[in-house]
């Protein structure tokens, strides 16, 4: 291995002798060095077994080494500390940045669901968004892995859930029901305004951090175990090594009940109290991460605290995907360099894909299930022969994306088509998503996707880095979002193809006369077993309620009936009723020819 591959390894830890002094965490090549003094000084290279060792000399241009401070007495410690913290900036530092027009479009959709949405769909839509923020707050820290599957299933309650969380560690639903619990303390402070104080601070860190006993630090000696007091503030100095080498200092321990009293007077001027609901969640997130006040659980406390003000606002939490980890930091290191505005961007990023989630389960909520649709239509999608066909469409396809988006250079359309192979049923249904590229780089969006077949629905935004270099869990989100309506809109236009309507208003009885006539029994039957033995009588307009049909199908149901007694299925009195003198029957019973077409 040459000296320019060695001098390559970006994050490479190597250990060096420089003065005679050892550190970590140096970086070569030009990059970030640490070391005693300017000079050169001899790099190790790595060798294959066997081989002859080799040596490079490095040429030192700067010196960035953190104090060692083993073996110092307290106050010179601190007075160490004092001179390499940086006290977080006051609120006016953080007025004035922007947030965009995204924030305004995302809520007034989720407002537009909001209004007509039962109280019960709300709040499953509110959980799924509170626990998928709960298990990915602890997975950020490191304390256990979860994958996107994972975090669905958890979020939507799935079959088996609390399987999938023991999967990943004896402790994970443990420290998932403690994060959890600590959003609902977020959930009340919001909903009753409670005022922001230290106590309900340090209580909210106790909540976070309730199945949390010790947590690791590095010494002399290595890596260590130390005990954990939820809601104390630290009683050691806990700054952390960067992977450049340098170490970032947090508050000293003296300073931090005065630092963390000016983050509450802070939050509590009038300044703070007007701002964006996003500014506010930052700079309160920053400001608690910059003091660090406690030994452990830092990071999910200011997560929890900054959901208050988004709750506050728009009824969602802060939701970091643990994918989202090295933007996440990066926006923070932003903040911390004295520049708040990447963080307050990936702050009201993360808000905007909150809304979203939150928006697409209220859709999905509003759609109606299989076993909710007329019992003709069940009957009509479960008996029919479909084919489906997914393909790029053939050509150059352009689209006006009513935006400011432009098609790809070869059209960005693929279509979704399902065709009824049953002569008896004619359905042919289509989607034709289309792709879109913004024209602008300032636009954080860069792709769109629309269904061009129906101009209504919420186009589809995403952005660059969720897509590239991978697909961001937040993404996935979306998409499984915008898809679930895609193909609820394909299944309502089949439905009303097969003669279907998914309100229950009416049905076009166009299925085979077999086949209306054994549902019609089927409704029959059970009006029957439902009432009791003096009053067995089952008219045309019980059986359109029961199965879901409006006045336009009267017709074809009493007909259906007239037949199911001519051939001998049922008994009852026929009798001209309604003002059109309609020739109806009242069933009595089923008979025993009747039971046999129910059983084959």
């Amino acid at each position: 291995m040459d000296e320019a591959t060695a001098f390559g390894l970006l994050g490479q830890v190597v250990s060096l002798i420089v003065d005679g002094r050892r550190f970590d965490g140096v970086m070569v090549a030009g990059h970030q060095v640490s070391s005693s003094g300017p000079g050169t000084v001899d790099l190790l290279l790595p060798t294959r077994v066997g081989e002859p060792e080799k040596r490079a000399h490095v040429t030192v241009d700067r010196v960035e080494l953190a104090p060692d401070l083993t073996g110092v007495p307290g106050s010179q410690t601190a007075d160490i500390e004092d001179s390499y913290y940086e006290p977080f900036a006051g609120f006016p530092a953080w007025e004035g940045y922007s947030i965009g027009s995204t924030w305004v479009e995302y809520l007034a959709a989720l407002d537009m669901v909001r209004k007509t949405a039962a109280p019960d769909d709300l709040q499953r839509a509110l959980d799924v968004a509170l626990r998928s923020a709960a298990l990915e707050t602890g997975a950020i820290e490191g304390l256990y892995s979860t994958t996107r599957g994972v975090t669905r299933t958890v979020a939507l309650q799935g079959a088996l859930w609390e399987a999938e969380l023991d999967k990943l560690g004896p402790d994970v639903r443990g420290h998932f029901d403690a994060q959890l619990a600590a959003l609902e303390l977020v959930l009340d402070a919001a909903t009753t305004r409670t005022p922001m104080s230290e106590a309900w601070l340090r209580s909210l860190h106790a909540q976070v951090c309730a199945n949390q006993k010790t947590f690791k630090v590095l010494t002399p000696r290595g890596w260590q175990d130390r005990p954990l007091v939820p809601g104390a503030y630290k009683t050691d100095p806990n700054n952390v090594t960067l992977a450049n080498g340098k170490t970032h200092w947090y508050c000293p321990i003296d300073q931090v009940g005065p630092e963390m009293h000016r983050l509450q007077e802070e939050m509590r001027s009038a300044g703070f109290a007007e701002a964006h609901p996003v500014i506010q969640a930052a700079f309160a997130h920053h400001a608690l991460t910059a003091v660090h006040p406690f030994a452990d659980g830092n990071g999910r406390t200011a997560r929890a605290l900054a959901s208050v003000f988004l709750y506050r606002a728009v009824g969602i939490p802060l939701i970091v995907f643990s994918d989202q980890q090295e933007p996440y930091w990066d926006a923070l290191a932003a903040a911390d360099a004295g520049d708040p505005q990447p963080f307050v961007g990936f702050i009201n990023d993360r808000a905007i894909d909150a809304m979203a989630l939150v928006t697409n389960r209220l859709r999905d909520a509003k759609r109606p299930l299989y076993r909710d649709l007329p019992p003709l239509v069940r009957e009509s999608l479960s008996q029919a022969d479909f084919s489906l066909a997914v393909g790029l469409k053939q050509g150059r396809q352009q689209c006006d994306f009513g935006a400011p988006y432009h098609t790809l250079p070869d059209g960005g359309a693929f279509a979704l088509r399902v065709q009824s192979r049953d002569p008896l049923l004619p359905a042919n249904v289509e989607t034709t998503p289309f792709v879109g590229i913004a024209d602008s780089a300032n636009n954080p969006f860069t792709f769109i996707v629309i269904d061009a077949n129906r101009p209504g629905q919420v186009p589809l935004k995403m952005r660059l880095h969720d897509m590239h270099p991978s697909i961001t869990k937040a993404a996935m989100e979306l998409i499984d979002g915008w898809v679930h309506q895609t193909a609820g809109n394909l299944l309502d236009d089949l439905i009303n193809a097969v003669g279907g309507s998914n309100q229950g208003k009416g049905i076009r009885m166009n299925l085979p006369k077999d086949r209306i006539e054994i549902q019609v029994l089927r409704a029959i039957d059970s009006l029957l077993k439902d009432r009791p033995a003096p009053d067995r009588r089952v008219d045309t307009d019980m059986v359109l309620k029961r199965m879901g049909l409006g006045e336009d199908a009267r017709d074809n149901v009493a007909l259906a009936m007239r037949d199911l007694r001519e051939d001998g299925a049922v008994r009852g009195p026929m009798a001209l009723t309604g003002d059109s003198k309609v020739l109806d029957v009242t069933v009595t019973a089923i008979t025993q020819q009747g039971s046999r077409r129910l059983t084959e």
